[in-house]
């Protein structure tokens, strides 16, 4: 790996962490806009469900190969849930 990959990395990491470190906050704030936590966490998903969409259709690679969302196993779907529950908790417990 050359050293400006190191630097472009290391540069996406901290971004990551200041990220992380104001999700929190910025979440928190937009609960108080629509005066309830269950909404906000619903737009900030929304929101990155939609960023997502857009990338992944930029990609241009095949949504969904035939098959493979039935092999899937089930506790996959625990990271939408776990997801979901920590932008929650955060949203309700940020200004606590």
């Amino acid at each position: 790996m050359n050293t400006s990959s190191i630097y472009f990395l290391l540069a996406c990491s901290l971004a990551i962490g200041c990220s992380l470190a104001s999700q929190a906050g910025v979440n928190s704030q937009l609960r108080l806009a629509v005066s309830s936590p269950i909404q906000a966490a619903f737009l900030s998903f929304f929101i990155g469900t939609v960023i997502l969409g857009r990338l992944s259709l930029l990609q241009g690679n095949t949504w969904f190969k035939s098959g493979s969302i039935a092999n899937i196993p089930w506790w996959s779907w625990l990271g939408g849930v776990c997801g979901a529950f920590n932008i929650v908790m955060s949203v309700f417990l940020a200004p606590s």
